[in-house]
């Protein structure tokens, strides 16, 4: 997606995500509970904890994917607002 709208749009949303109180406790919450599975997994059943850690990682790669696209949402709107007052000068020329 390189239209700069839709990436204002997509991080506009990423950010009302990001601030849900609900989302962050149940995201919190899982992530504990895969954190207390890997740790009380058996020594002998290493892919039990390999599993839980690669959900773990996978949350926090979700998390930082978001908190890029909130981020990426600022600059997507000021190529917006700049191409809008491009266009506007170009009808006056």
């Amino acid at each position: 997606m390189t239209d700069p709208f839709d990436k204002a749009v997509d991080g506009e949303e990423a950010a009302r995500l990001l601030a849900s109180p609900v989302l962050k406790r149940v995201w919190e919450e899982y992530e504990h509970e895969l954190l207390e599975r890997a740790l009380q997994a058996p020594a002998r059943d290493n892919e039990a904890r390999q599993n839980c850690l690669t959900a773990i990682t996978i949350l926090r790669k979700i998390r930082s994917r978001l908190e890029s696209k909130k981020f990426d949402a600022s600059k997507a709107a000021n190529d917006v607002a700049t191409t809008g007052e491009a266009n506007d000068k170009r009808r006056w020329f």
